[in-house]
């Protein structure tokens, strides 16, 4: 997996494919490797998009797991560092559960970078709390 660093911190990430880009982010206590588990990278690829896989900031291989970066404001700059280590200005997300809540982070704060937005698994009563 390729790796960039923001302020202090390694982010690992996959990517494969080429086209449209695509990011998944996974769920909390997983890591990018559950969106090959379910097949959906794979078809994402064979469908023609590039599909990029980061394992978040405490997740995977990402880290350390600082407490004090794993506020929303945080991980969306995270998201935003690989993309734009990766030459991506616009792309296509889908997150489920933790990273339903990291793509209302992007849409807080990056819409015009999405091309469109997919969120599974994350209760947004419960999560907007946070």
């Amino acid at each position: 997996m390729p790796t960039i660093e923001r302020d202090g911190a390694t982010l690992h990430f996959g990517e494969r494919g080429s086209g449209p880009a695509v990011i998944l982010q996974h769920a909390l206590s997983a890591d990018a490797r559950s969106w090959d588990a379910i097949g959906v990278a794979d078809a994402l690829v064979a469908e023609g998009f590039r599909v990029i896989l980061p394992d978040a900031l405490g997740h995977g291989r990402s880290g350390p797991a600082d407490t004090s970066r794993v506020d929303l404001g945080n991980r969306v700059r995270d998201l935003l560092a690989v993309a734009d280590a990766l030459d991506v200005d616009h792309f296509h997300y889908a997150g489920y559960s933790m990273g339903g809540w990291l793509g209302i982070g992007l849409l807080r704060d990056a819409p015009e970078r999405l091309l469109s937005l997919a969120i599974a698994g994350w209760d947004p009563i419960d999560g907007a709390r946070r």
